[in-house]
């Protein structure tokens, strides 16, 4: 799987400053199929209206296990972002 790529430092003005090591691109992480909360189409739907409406107000959260980089909270909004590009 690809590495986690740290976002460029001009898109992070929204992160507090000490955050922003912290933040990675979006392509280098993957939801949890394990998790058991199921996204219906219509609940992605309403996430991306709230993302477009609002942006992004909390984060996605991944953990790191040896090589596996896992969305443990945010699958639904991950999977929204990604539909919105």
């Amino acid at each position: 799987m690809k590495q986690p790529q740290p976002v460029h430092s001009d898109k992070l003005e929204h992160i507090v400053e000490a955050l922003r090591p912290l933040a990675v691109s979006i392509s280098g992480i993957r939801g949890d199929e394990s998790n058991v909360r199921r996204h219906s189409r219509r609940n992605i739907e309403a996430i991306k209206a709230s993302l477009q409406r609002f942006g992004q107000q909390a984060p996605v959260v991944y953990v790191v296990q040896g090589r596996r980089k896992v969305v443990i909270k945010g699958n639904g909004m991950l999977e929204a972002a990604r539909q919105l590009k």
